[in-house]
């Protein structure tokens, strides 16, 4: 308790962390002192700001564009899934891209288009760039447990392409603390990525708690320095805990829908419930598009 006390006053001095500080915050059982340190640290990032988006994804394989309402809510419009073969691709984003009309739309997995490139970084390349050409705005997601080289991410910077999230599928099988470091390992490699969600996707797949969902949101925001945003998922996690891990770290919620209805009231909209659930905890709402520039609502 005293070492985390300690840490607190450094960072509220101006001082920086230091290895033997992120190793005491790793080691503590202290949620609270490594929970404080966390906010500090995102404060100095970015004030008091939290950004939001509203999110319509869409699976590839179940629908065409042609057969779907994009919401005008819609800050990005996100496909996932896979969408067969190369032009395939190519033909999934044009038609959601000319369907979406201003609205940014991400798509695809990164370890899914490295396969389509035959794990080419020079095919991977000229893909990507097909893909920029059709009008995409961004890869939609880069799972950590299904790439084991920096050097991906590198190609992506370099065919003019960011990265919306990088995402862990499985944190029982790969260890909390484990892809953080490995997150930091690749350094620079990630200025591609626009936000880290370091939470796993496929929650009800492990035992988990609220104590080690907040425990890791903290600890991602202290260890990871090399990507500017981290995310919590709203529709995964629900209001409340992306609500609580907004003073454990995280300064961005993903995935409020891009749907309004009035089944539970107007309080219950979506984008009443995530501006009134930022501003409960002191901080300031701002909703952002899927190129993550503020939206003027």
């Amino acid at each position: 308790m005293h070492d985390v006390s300690q840490i607190d006053a450094k960072l509220k001095a101006g001082e920086s962390l230091s290895q033997k500080d992120i190793d005491i915050l790793i080691a503590t059982e202290n949620l609270v002192g490594v929970g404080s340190i966390a906010d500090i640290l995102r404060r100095q990032r970015h004030e008091d700001r939290v950004t939001f988006v509203r999110v319509q994804e869409i699976v590839a394989e179940e629908i065409k564009a042609s057969a779907i309402e994009i919401s005008p809510a819609a800050g990005l419009i996100r496909i996932l899934g896979n969408a067969g073969n190369w032009e395939g691709y190519l033909e999934t984003a044009r038609s959601f891209v000319s369907a979406a009309g201003k609205i940014p739309v991400t798509a695809f997995s990164l370890h899914l288009l490295i396969e389509l490139a035959s794990e080419n970084p020079d095919k991977l390349s000229e893909l990507l760039s097909e893909l920029k050409n059709v009008g995409l705005s961004s890869i939609a997601e880069a799972c950590i447990d299904q790439l084991d080289e920096s050097k991906w991410f590198d190609v992506v910077g370099e065919a003019g392409l960011t990265i919306e999230r990088l995402t862990v599928g499985d944190l029982e099988n790969h260890g909390g603390v484990d892809v953080l470091r490995k997150v930091v390992e690749w350094g620079e490699s990630l200025s591609c990525v626009r936000a880290f969600a370091p939470l796993s996707r496929n929650p009800r797949n492990q035992p988990t708690t609220g104590y080690l969902d907040l425990r890791q949101v903290a600890l991602a925001r202290i260890v990871v320095d090399n990507i500017e945003s981290i995310q919590i998922d709203w529709k995964i996690y629900g209001p409340k805990l992306a609500q609580v891990a907004l003073m454990f770290g995280a300064n961005d919620v993903d995935s409020v829908s891009a749907f309004d209805t009035e089944d539970l009231g107007r309080r219950r909209k979506p984008v009443v419930e995530i501006e009134r659930n930022i501003s409960a905890v002191g901080l300031v709402s701002c909703q952002r598009d899927g190129r993550f520039e503020r939206l003027m609502i």
